[in-house]
């Protein structure tokens, strides 16, 4: 069996064309402390460690990690 790259290229690019990359806000938590760039938030539940959140009003993007109490710490 031959593999050809047009083929393969012809398949990934019907693929990728019905891809639709759109944004969801599906939670908002409230942030408790700020400082030296790391902030505590509370009610994020289905936050999971690692995932990327935007601070709107911080004009910041962070990685949650776990952390004790407060369920979500961003750096």
């Amino acid at each position: 069996m031959d593999i050809r790259a047009e083929e393969i290229t012809k398949i990934i690019r019907e693929q990728l064309g019905g891809f639709a990359a759109g944004v969801d806000v599906s939670e908002t938590g409230t942030v408790l402390t700020v400082g030296d760039g790391i902030a505590r938030l509370h009610g994020l539940e289905r936050c999971m460690a690692g995932e990327l959140l935007e601070l709107p009003h911080a004009r910041a993007i962070g990685v949650a990690r776990p952390a004790g109490d407060h369920p979500i710490v961003v750096l």
